[in-house]
């Protein structure tokens, strides 16, 4: 019996340790694409400014 209720409580913790790791990994995704978004943005203004400059 005491087997069990081992083996249940450790696939509890591993369920709860996969939906941590799991919601870990969707908020680094979105950091990631957030990232990615302003670097796309810094770069077109980048590009603008090297443009501008091309204009003196």
């Amino acid at each position: 019996m005491y087997q069990l209720q081992d083996a249940l409580q450790t696939i509890k913790d591993l369920d709860e340790r996969l939906t941590k790791a799991r919601d870990e990994v969707q908020q680094e995704k979105q950091r990631r694409s957030e990232l990615r978004h302003r670097n796309e943005m810094l770069q077109k203004r980048v590009d603008e400014l090297y443009s501008s400059v091309g204009m003196i």
